[in-house]
C-alpha cells in the first residue's frame, strides 16, 4: 500500500505510516475505547453501601413529556487523579413511549440509558442498567454518592430533577458511574459529577460514520454511525454555510477553537461542495494539542481529494465519502465517512426552516412557547432584535425576535 507521506507533503505534513497503520488520536465511542488497551480513564475502587442519605433538591413540575425532550448540553465534572475537570458534551433526550425517555450522549456518543418521567414530581428516574454488552462482561450505569467519609457505590436510582430555568440536575453529591457489572466497585470506567442538562443552542443534528479501531488502536475497515450536534450559519454574502463544531461537537469540543468548516454554495447553479484543507485549527485532547486540518480522503488510493459534491434537497444536505482530521505530523485525530444533516434554513436561500425537527420522537404543537438565550438560560420576555432559542414542545429553532 502506498504511503501517505508523499501525498500530504504538499500541505506541509509528514507521515511515515500508511493510513491503516496509523494510530488514531481521536476519542472513539465508549465501546471502541473499552475494547482497546488504551482506555485510560479513572480507576477507582468504591465501597458499596445501601440506604444512602439523599441531598434535598428543589424541583418544578413538568407540563408534558415534550418539555424535557430535545437536544441538551451536558455540563459535568470529571474527577481524575490530577483534579476535577469540567466538560460539556451534547446529546439528546427522546420520547420512547408513555412516560419513558432515552438519554443519550452523556460523555460518549454511543452511551444511552432509559428513564421514566414523573410529570407532577418534575423528575426523570433512571435505574441502574446495562449500557453495553461487550461479550466478556456488561458495562452498567450506576449511582455513587459522596459522603464525608468517602464516595460510595449504590444501586439506587439516579433521579434528575427539573429546575425553574428548565435545566435538569442531579444533587451535587451524586455521580453517574460507568462500571463493569461483574465487579462494579473495582472497575469504574467513568465518573461524572455535578451533572446539569441545559437546553442546547446547537441548531443542527447530523448522522455520520466514524471509522472503527482494533485492539491495537489501529483503524480497520468498518464504521459506526452516530449523531453529531453543532451550529450552522448561512452566509449569503460569501455564498457559504459555516459549520461550527462539526466532527468534534461531543468527544473533542472542549479543545477546539472557533474556526468553522465551510460548505460552499452556488445558488444559481444549485450546487454545493465541502472542500479540503480550508484552514488549520487547534485541537486538544487531554495533554495533547495539535494544529489540525480537514481533508476529503480516498482510503483506496490514499489520495487527498479537493472536495466532495453535496446532495441538496431544500434544507437537507449530505455527501458521501471519507473525511479525516490530520495534524501537521500526519497523526489522525478523527476518521469519518458520509454525512446527512438537516439545516435550520434552505441551503441556497437561507430561508428559515426547522433544522432539528426530527431530533425528538414527538411534537406537541399545542405546547407553550419558551425562549432561551444562547447560554441556555430561560428568557421570559425577549427583546426585539435579540437572537434566542425558541422551543415549542419538542420543536427547537434559533430565531431573531421581531
Amino acid at each position: 500500500m502506498k504511503k501517505i507521506y508523499s501525498l500530504l507533503a504538499i500541505a506541509g505534513i509528514t507521515m511515515s505510516m500508511t493510513a491503516t497503520e496509523q494510530m488514531s488520536k481521536g476519542i472513539a465511542p465508549l465501546r471502541a475505547a473499552l475494547e482497546t488497551n488504551t482506555f485510560t480513564l479513572e480507576s477507582v475502587k468504591l465501597p458499596a453501601v445501601d440506604n444512602i442519605k439523599k441531598a434535598p433538591q428543589s424541583r418544578v413540575a413538568i407540563s408534558s413529556i415534550s418539555e424535557c425532550t430535545g437536544i441538551y448540553d451536558y455540563n459535568v465534572v470529571i474527577p481524575t487523579q490530577t483534579g476535577d475537570q469540567s466538560a460539556v458534551f451534547t446529546g439528546e433526550i427522546t420520547h420512547l413511549s408513555g412516560n419513558n425517555v432515552m438519554i443519550s450522549g452523556v460523555r460518549y456518543v454511543d452511551v444511552e440509558f432509559k428513564g421514566t418521567v414523573d410529570l407532577a414530581a418534575g423528575t426523570i428516574t433512571c435505574p441502574s442498567q446495562e449500557l453495553l454488552d461487550l461479550g466478556r462482561d456488561q458495562l452498567y450505569m450506576y449511582k455513587a454518592v459522596e459522603e464525608p467519609e468517602g464516595l460510595y457505590l449504590t444501586e439506587e436510582d439516579l433521579v434528575f430533577t427539573m429546575n425553574a430555568d428548565k435545566s435538569m440536575t442531579l444533587p451535587d453529591n451524586e455521580y453517574i458511574i460507568y462500571a463493569y457489572k461483574s465487579n462494579p466497585t473495582e472497575t469504574v470506567m467513568a465518573m461524572l459529577g455535578k451533572v446539569k442538562f441545559t437546553v442546547s443552542t446547537k441548531n443542527v443534528k447530523a448522522v455520520v460514520e466514524e471509522r472503527d479501531v482494533n485492539s491495537n488502536n489501529q483503524y480497520i475497515d468498518t464504521y459506526t454511525k452516530y449523531n453529531q450536534y453543532f451550529n450552522a450559519t448561512f452566509d449569503g454574502n460569501n455564498n457559504r454555510i459555516a459549520l461550527e463544531g462539526f466532527m468534534f461537537n461531543n468527544a473533542m469540543a472542549q479543545g477546539m477553537d472557533a474556526s468553522p468548516i465551510y460548505i460552499t454554495i452556488n445558488p444559481t447553479a444549485k450546487t454545493a461542495e465541502i472542500a479540503s484543507n480550508q484552514h488549520w485549527f487547534t485541537l486538544t485532547q487531554g495533554t495533547q494539542s495539535a494544529s489540525t486540518t480537514f481533508f476529503c480522503f480516498d482510503p483506496e488510493t490514499q489520495n487527498i481529494l479537493p472536495s466532495y459534491p453535496c446532495t441538496v434537497n431544500g434544507n437537507k444536505l449530505s455527501w458521501s465519502g471519507d473525511f479525516v482530521c490530520v495534524d501537521e505530523q500526519g497523526g489522525f485525530w478523527g476518521w469519518y465517512r458520509n454525512c446527512d444533516m438537516t439545516l435550520p434554513f434552505d441551503v441556497f436561500t437561507g430561508t428559515e426552516t426547522n433544522g432539528i425537527e426530527n431530533v425528538t420522537a414527538t411534537t406537541d404543537v399545542n405546547a407553550p412557547v419558551e425562549y432561551f438565550n444562547l447560554q441556555g438560560v430561560r428568557v421570559a420576555n425577549p427583546e426585539a432584535g435579540q437572537l434566542v432559542i425558541k422551543r415549542q414542545g419538542s420543536t427547537v429553532t434559533k430565531i431573531v425576535v421581531r
